[in-house]
């Protein structure tokens, strides 16, 4: 089958000046030198290399450069730029442009966003462009219209759904000091879940465990569905009324997203974020007070714990 795409195109391919082709040096012509890159892309993407190269080893050159040039391509991309989507069929170099100049636009969440203290612990759901050549920075915009420039930094791939889900088989899985995130939303009526971020404080069941949020004050500190509170009690299979919404899901991170965590809430470094378009919300506010909060209600043992028990539990990440 190969053999026989490869012959048509050589049968297909335009002509060209002898003087002006490459040979190789057991003297037969580098035909596929005359094709387009986005046809060797092609090619590229649906046969392996080394296919190729046994197949038709006089015209394995081309093959070779146009694959390097690829995976030199990805590799930069996935360097600068590791939130943009590239499809192994995708052209790399034309992929890193594009990102490079805030051309392709891709989901995100944004984690504190508008720095705002009613927001803090929280991964949301938005779009995100990169806006600089170095991939420092990224334009996020929200469902609600506003936009921001943010440190990449502070910005993560999608994860978690935005439905109920149940992602874990019991809770048993579970061990005081993990970082997990929570399913969360104002009402019944809210569109989508967010995901938050919590401490697992005690597993009180297969179906049943309480949870930890510093910011909120400190560890068996109870209260009113509509209060927020340091302590509140989930269960696995329904949803729970806590902090004033409605609480779902409850996911295990992987260790990046643990370690990502960590920095956005423990420290300011990444708490610039500068509005280029504002639905009638605040450019930024002062974390300092929510986060002393935090700090001071942290266990001792954290993050040091967290991060350990994500290590180990980097096989039962959920998505």
């Amino acid at each position: 089958m190969l053999s026989a795409l490869l012959a048509s195109l050589r049968l297909s391919s335009p002509p060209r000046d002898r003087s002006a082709q490459q040979t190789d040096d057991d003297g037969e012509i580098n035909w596929l030198g005359s094709l387009p890159d986005e046809l060797l892309s092609a090619i590229l993407s649906i046969c392996e290399a080394p296919t190729l190269y046994s197949t038709v080893p006089a015209v394995s050159k081309s093959l070779q450069v146009l694959a390097s040039s690829q995976r030199e391509w990805e590799q930069r991309l996935g360097s600068l730029f590791p939130l943009c989507p590239c499809q192994p069929a995708d052209d790399a170099r034309k992929a890193f442009h594009m990102a490079a100049t805030g051309a392709t636009t891709f989901p995100v969440q944004i984690l504190n966003r508008h720095c705002s203290p009613g927001t803090y612990g929280s991964a949301q759901w938005a779009s995100g462009r990169y806006a600089d050549e170095h991939g420092c920075t990224i334009e996020v915009r929200t469902r609600a219209g506003d936009a921001s420039f943010v440190p990449s930094e502070r910005v993560r791939q999608i994860s978690g759904h935005s439905e109920f889900h149940t992602s874990l088989e019991t809770f048993e899985v579970l061990q005081h000091g993990m970082v997990v995130e929570l399913q969360w939303k104002k009402s019944e009526q809210s569109a989508r879940y967010t995901q938050w971020f919590a401490l697992v404080e005690r597993v009180l069941s297969p179906d049943q465990v309480r949870l930890y949020f510093p910011q909120y004050g400190e560890r068996g500190m109870g209260g009113s569905p509509s209060s927020l509170t340091g302590t509140s009690v989930l269960h696995r299979l329904r949803t729970t009324h806590m902090h004033g919404g409605v609480a779902g899901g409850v996911r295990i991170p992987t260790l990046t997203e643990v370690e990502q965590w960590w920095r956005v809430l423990e420290t300011s470094a990444l708490d610039q974020e500068e509005a280029c378009v504002r639905n009638g919300m605040a450019t930024t506010s002062d974390l300092n007070g929510i986060r002393a909060c935090f700090k001071r209600n942290l266990p001792q043992e954290q993050p040091a714990l967290s991060l350990r028990l994500a290590r180990r539990a980097a096989p039962m990440a959920t998505p």
